[in-house]
C-alpha cells in the first residue's frame, strides 16, 4: 500500500510532459511486442499446395532454404537471404485452409523486416493464383 501512495505522490509532482512520457513508455511495451509478431495470412488451399507455392516464392526471391520439416500441425521452413533469417510456419487449419506465418529478422535477431514478410506472403498468394489458372 505504501508503494502506491509513493507512486501517486510522485505522479502528482510530475508536470504534464513528464507524465505523458511515463504513459508513452508504458504503452511502448505493447507496441514493441506487437512489432515483434510474425506476419501471417490464411490461404484457401491445402497445406501441400501452400508449401509448394512458398518454396517457389523462396526460389524466385533467391532465398536459400535451410530446413524444411513437418511439425505437429503442419510444416516449418527456414531460409536465409543475405543477413536475414526467414522462418515460415504452415498450419493446417482444415483440409482446404492453411495459415502461413512468416518471420524475417536481421542476423542479430533484433530488427524485424516486415516488408519482406509481407512480400513473401503476397508472392506465395500469387503463386497459388497462377497455379490455379488454366493453361
Amino acid at each position: 500500500m505504501k508503494r502506491w501512495v509513493l507512486v501517486a505522490a510522485a505522479a502528482l509532482g510530475l508536470n504534464g510532459c513528464a507524465l505523458g512520457l511515463l504513459a508513452a513508455g508504458a504503452g511502448g511495451g505493447a507496441v514493441g511486442a506487437t512489432y515483434m509478431q510474425p506476419t501471417d495470412r490464411t490461404f484457401t488451399a491445402p497445406l501441400e499446395q501452400v508449401h509448394d507455392a512458398a518454396a517457389r516464392t523462396l526460389g524466385q526471391m533467391q532465398m536459400t532454404v535451410g530446413e524444411d520439416f513437418p511439425t505437429a500441425d503442419g510444416r516449418r521452413v527456414t531460409a536465409r537471404a543475405g543477413d536475414r533469417s526467414i522462418e515460415i510456419n504452415l498450419e493446417n487449419v482444415t483440409y482446404n485452409t492453411t495459415r502461413m506465418s512468416v518471420s524475417v529478422t536481421e542476423s542479430h535477431g533484433i530488427a524485424k523486416d516486415h516488408a519482406t514478410e509481407q512480400e513473401l506472403l503476397k508472392q506465395t498468394g500469387q503463386q497459388l493464383a497462377d497455379a490455379g489458372r488454366p493453361r
